[in-house]
């Protein structure tokens, strides 16, 4: 008879008998009989085991060998290292699992040109050529693989998973064959990796030749691995989906889950044979991606193992015939290596020498945590790769960082959507070429369908002398509706066709700073739609040299709650030069914003600006309404009270001051007060009949479509005025 069959035959009875029954064939030799636990996949619920773990070792259960599959490999693998449950617990509760299970940049982290690009688009689709198709997953996991790199460095020594300090496998699957893939060796956050890359949400993950993805879809509590890697008795934990009620079967959502729940059964119920004792948390009311009860969840793991404290302590009481068993040491946390040499694994398209400039950092040399962490982070926010994660080795006495690198092969297709109270609908569509042959050059064509219509291509590169140091080349044509007001009456309206190429040049892959020059070509028509006959069209043709200044580190384009916005822009053009006027222009743009509390922050804007010469009328400075530009080429703005353009000039003056409170995860209230004017003449006389009181009441929320605003706002031009808009800026 084999030995799974025994188990399977007599394990419940055995249970009890532990001592003559499992404990007798290793008796013989000496021995004690390993215990195994076998974690299951169940996302966040997966957080129960570091409840059950601590009743195991507090009931003096000793763990042998540890298997994981999906979140179970996470737990597993994170214990197998050697951290205690303390430390798991803080890990899993501070980690901001929304961002874990994300691809996206964090603001701060962004190149300058690229934080352009921040929250703008509801969807993305990869390009082949001039065919769209639909990704492979959701994400390639680049921010998991940063956290578990950072986790297992202490035992990346080692590409036996049998050398921790508790043995370790987790499964994943074969997606080409439905083959189940046991990872023992290689490196842990690799295999981590593998085993949680659940299907449609995480890409595959390429292991040996081998595509692999989440281990659940064929065995989501490995008992028979723990087996495999020498336990004598096996505990498993199952905390994946249970089938769902007939009433909770009225989504396409429910019934997928449910339709996996019943494929995956009938191994679960094998695993669960091979288990001495199985713990099932009860997770009544908790849904598997609600990260956010960590605590409840970690606490109901807690109470399924005291539950079961009398198999527990006779099990214990069992073993203890042999002594107790010492566990091993965990490996020593090492904050710095002293780094040899440095190897990129991966590349294809882009060069070596991109890859060490980009990383920042020499080797050899010693470097800290933190300075890896910065490098990979650096290299990964050039947009040229899918992801980027860093393993150590020792090779012949030797410590080789090496990078593993996933090139950015397919380009995009992208769709944002918007409607507001004065553009009303919007569409934009964006293709994004990237990795253009070995130039480490981007090429994006953005088309915005409206009656405020624009086509905007740009094209960017490094030059390859200094790391941030790139230049643009940019053609844009747009129409724009402006306005004549005579005081807050519009008196006449024009349609302006503007249209421009630019180059710049400047430290625009900075992820802070941007100083740069540049000049543009630009052709104004400005055409009279409605109007007094005094007024008529005009044609501009203008070149003006501009530099820029500037500094960002705001947290987030939507609702920031932490940052400093700088921008200080200077610009010339002269008759002499292919203009048809001589004006210069300058203003400083400046946005600050603090957190009082992790849910209360205040925020500032401050925008000066003057104008002299022959300024045309597409140059002046404009104030009124939510999210607008206050000057040609500006970042939009906000001004309380006033209609759209309602106040233009060649000089302008604003202060706006407010305080955000996010009162629930994904809702924002905003209140704000703005002072301003635009002017005729530059005038510091600080008079409140020179200047324009408004003031805003903003309820916000951040959905799947984007944030959706609303806006109430009086000042003592209008009583009351009120903008909507649903959707990312474009």
């Amino acid at each position: 008879m084999s030995k799974s069959t025994f188990r399977n035959t007599y394990g419940p009875i055995l249970l009890v008998i532990v001592s003559i029954a499992f404990v007798s064939p290793v008796e013989a030799a000496g021995q004690r009989p390993r215990v195994g636990l076998a974690l299951s996949g169940g996302a966040a619920k997966g957080m129960a085991h570091i409840g059950v773990i601590k009743v195991l070792e507090e009931a003096g259960i000793p763990i042998d060998v540890v298997t994981g599959c999906s979140m179970g490999s996470i737990i597993g693998g994170l214990y197998s290292v050697g951290y205690s449950t303390a430390e798991m617990e803080t890990m899993v509760l501070e980690a901001n699992w929304s961002d874990v299970f994300s691809d996206r940049v964090p603001r701060n982290r962004l190149g300058m040109e690229y934080k352009l690009w921040d929250s703008r688009f509801l969807i993305s689709f990869p390009m082949k050529g001039l065919h769209i198709g639909l990704p492979s997953g959701l994400i390639a996991g680049q921010h998991m693989m940063r956290m578990m790199s950072s986790l297992t460095v202490p035992v990346q020594w080692s590409l036996d998973f049998n050398d921790l300090p508790i043995p370790f496998a987790c499964v994943a699957t074969d997606i080409t064959t439905g083959e189940a893939v046991v990872l023992k060796s290689g490196f842990l956050a690799d295999a981590i990796r593998a085993s949680v890359a659940i299907p449609s949400i995480f890409t595959a993950v390429r292991i040996d030749d081998r595509l692999l993805v989440d281990g659940g879809l064929v065995r989501v509590m490995p008992a028979e691995d723990a087996i495999e890697l020498g336990a004598d008795i096996v505990i498993g934990v199952d905390v994946g989906e249970k089938p769902l009620s007939e009433e909770k079967l009225n989504s396409i959502i429910g019934v997928t889950q449910q339709t996996l729940t019943i494929l995956m059964r009938p191994e679960m119920t094998r695993q669960r044979t091979l288990c001495d004792l199985v713990i099932t948390p009860d997770f009544k009311g908790i849904e598997q991606y609600e990260f956010e009860q960590g605590p409840r969840l970690i606490e109901l793991g807690e109470e399924a193992a005291r539950a079961m404290m009398p198999q527990l302590e006779q099990l214990a009481d069992s073993l203890e015939r042999w002594g107790r068993t010492e566990p091993k040491e965990p490996p020593q946390r090492i904050d710095s290596f002293d780094f040899d040499e440095m190897i990129v694994e991966g590349l294809s398209v882009v060069s070596r020498d991109f890859v060490e400039r980009e990383f920042g950092f020499d080797i050899p040399g010693r470097l800290t945590m933190d300075e890896i962490q910065k490098g990979v982070d650096q290299v990964y926010t050039t947009q040229f790769f899918k992801s980027v994660s860093y393993g150590i080795r020792y090779e012949n006495s030797r410590t080789v960082l090496v990078l593993q690198v996933v090139e950015q092969t397919e380009n995009l297709f992208r769709v944002g959507l918007r409607y507001d109270s004065r553009r009303k609908g919007e569409l934009l569509l964006n293709t994004t070429i990237r990795n253009l042959s070995r130039m480490r050059a981007t090429f994006a064509l953005d088309i915005i369908l409206a009656e405020e219509y624009e086509v905007d291509a740009k094209f960017f590169m490094r030059t390859g002398l200094i790391r941030a140091l790139g230049f643009r080349l940019r053609a844009n044509t747009q129409r724009i509706n402006m306005g004549v007001f005579q005081g807050d009456t519009r008196v006449a309206q024009y349609i302006t066709r503007y249209s421009f190429g630019e180059f710049l040049l400047g430290t625009i892959f900075s992820t802070k700073l941007n100083v740069a020059a540049g000049f543009r070509a630009e052709h104004i028509y400005q055409q009279l739609e409605t109007g007094p006959p005094q007024l008529s069209d005009s044609t501009d043709v203008l070149v003006p040299f501009f530099g820029e200044i500037s500094l960002d580190t705001i947290d987030r384009t939507v609702f920031p709650t932490h940052g400093l916005y700088v921008r200080l822009i200077g610009e010339v053009a002269d008759r002499g030069v292919g203009s048809d006027l001589s004006f210069t222009r300058a203003y400083l743009d400046q946005r600050a914003a603090l957190a009082l509390h992790p849910n209360v922050s205040l925020f500032q804007s401050l925008f000066l600006g003057a104008s002299n010469g022959s300024v045309p009328s597409s140059y002046l400075f404009f104030l009124g309404h939510v999210n607008e530009p206050i000057a040609l080429q500006s970042v939009n703005s906000t001004f309380y009270g006033l209609e759209f353009q309602e106040r233009a000039g060649p000089y302008v003056q604003m202060l706006l001051l407010g305080v955000q409170w996010q009162f629930v995860p994904t809702f924002f209230l905003q209140a704000g007060w703005n002072i301003g004017n635009t002017f005729e003449e530059w005038n510091t006389t600080l008079s409140t009949s020179r200047y324009i009181n408004g003031g805003g009441l903003t309820l916000g929320a951040n959905t799947v479509v984007g944030p959706i605003i609303f806006t109430i706002m009086t000042s003592d031009r209008h009583d009351i005025l009120t903008y909507f808009s649903a959707g990312y800026t474009f």
